[in-house]
């Protein structure tokens, strides 16, 4: 594995040569922004997940809406 990951077949230029030459310049842009929407997608959206989720993966969350914000003398227990 790592021989393969060392080795490189071609240049970059020209590759991109070759698939402008085979699929044509609207093929290739289209293939490139389809890849950078999808790279854009894969990114982690924090905003979908609950506060409790949030607290729990390490990220800042809003406040426990469950416990009262205020002392009260009711939370009090022997």
């Amino acid at each position: 594995m790592r021989k393969s990951q060392v080795e490189v077949a071609e240049s970059l230029n020209s590759v991109v040569t070759h698939l402008f030459q085979q699929f044509g310049l609207w093929a290739l842009l289209r293939a490139l922004w389809a890849a950078i929407l999808l790279e854009q997608q894969k990114k982690n959206d924090l905003r979908q997940l609950s506060d409790r989720m949030l607290r729990d993966i390490g990220a800042e969350g809003q406040e426990d809406h469950l416990r009262p914000k205020r002392f009260s003398p009711w939370d009090i227990r022997f």
